[in-house]
């Protein structure tokens, strides 16, 4: 019986080394003599980057990096890009921490997208940028296949990527077509969504993804200041909880398509399922593209009895829990809400 033990306990200590030293070999640094660039497009699986960063000898073998990444659980944190990797000894190690970074080749071209802008304000973006053309961009938001995004309506709908193509800075390779450019906004929503914990915020509160998007660009729409974002949201959920509709003036300048400085009593009467002055509840589904302040504040909205509010000359809002006190406050009456 010992000697078996003492058999066993070799033989483990023998397969241990052997699989030490091949995970050593397979992640050993490795040496390029020039500089080499590698293009990772957006929704590219670990499998596909192990495999190209193999053939562009940063790797030894073509399951190297991926055997790394999943051991490390990074394959969520690589960033799509044109990377150039500089001549000299790399590790893998080294090789992560630049996918990870996002640190793209020299013609990628610096996007940045606002909070709070509608899917065809973002498509003028990459416009102007030159980097698609605005059709394009925009039949592309219709009808690309974002099937692996569950959170999406079906493709068709005219507003489904509304909401979705989450406002940040973004590096854009000028190869990219429209739909690897919205995969990639797509991804960083996703990305996003999880990293601040609100996947599991949205279940503890039994609410779908598009639920809680919709009501925070709402909250995005009618907030300047990050203060009042939880303020915002509590009069939403108090006129939800008591069957009062909402009348919030970012659903009538989203039918109106643009910005206007003023909103007319005509158009309070716009037909529109979006028209918060004629329908209960929230709007079909998102108006615009939320930031994380407009999501957290949906999760955490402040404690009040308010039901209404005005906006002030410095972009604030003055709350009130009657409305005859909202009446009573003129101070930049600049809406009618």
């Amino acid at each position: 019986m010992k000697k078996f033990l003492l058999f066993l306990v070799l033989f483990i200590t023998v397969i241990a080394a052997i699989l030490l030293i091949g995970y050593g070999t397979f992640l050993a640094p490795q040496t390029i003599a020039e500089d080499v660039r590698v293009e990772i497009q957006p929704g590219s699986s670990t499998t596909t980057i192990s495999r190209q960063l193999c053939e562009a000898g940063l790797t030894k073998k073509d399951i190297s990096f991926k055997l790394y990444s999943r051991i490390n659980e990074i394959d969520s944190q690589l960033k799509a890009g044109n990377y150039t990797f500089e001549a000299g000894s790399w590790s893998i190690k080294a090789v992560a921490a630049t996918l990870i970074k996002g640190v793209a080749a020299d013609d990628d071209v610096r996007v940045t997208i606002p909070e709070g802008l509608m899917v065809k304000e973002v498509a003028q973006i990459f416009a102007d940028a030159e980097l698609c053309d605005y059709d394009t961009f925009m039949e592309a938001a219709k009808n690309g296949d974002y099937s692996q995004f569950d959170f999406l309506p079906a493709a068709g709908s005219e507003y489904r990527l509304e909401g979705f193509l989450f406002p940040d800075t973004y590096m854009i390779s000028p190869r990219w077509s429209a739909e690897e450019i919205i995969t990639n906004l797509l991804e960083h929503f996703e990305e996003a969504w999880v990293e601040n914990g609100f996947d599991e915020l949205a279940k503890a509160q039994d609410l779908t993804v598009y639920e809680v998007v919709t009501m925070a660009s709402l909250i995005e729409r009618e907030a300047q200041v990050d203060a009042d974002r939880p303020l915002i949201a509590s009069v939403i959920y108090n006129r939800l909880d008591i069957n009062m509709r909402l009348q919030l003036d970012c659903s009538i300048q989203f039918i109106l398509g643009e910005q206007h400085a003023r909103i007319l009593y005509e158009h309070l009467e716009i037909d529109s399922p979006y028209n918060l002055y004629k329908n209960q509840g929230l709007t079909p589904g998102p108006i615009a593209a939320p930031g994380i302040a407009s999501i957290d504040a949906v999760f955490n909205p402040a404690d009040t009895d308010y039901l209404y509010y005005r906006a002030k000359t410095d972009g604030s809002h003055r709350f009130s829990l009657t409305y005859d006190e909202h009446l009573a406050y003129h101070e930049g009456d600049l809406r009618f809400d």
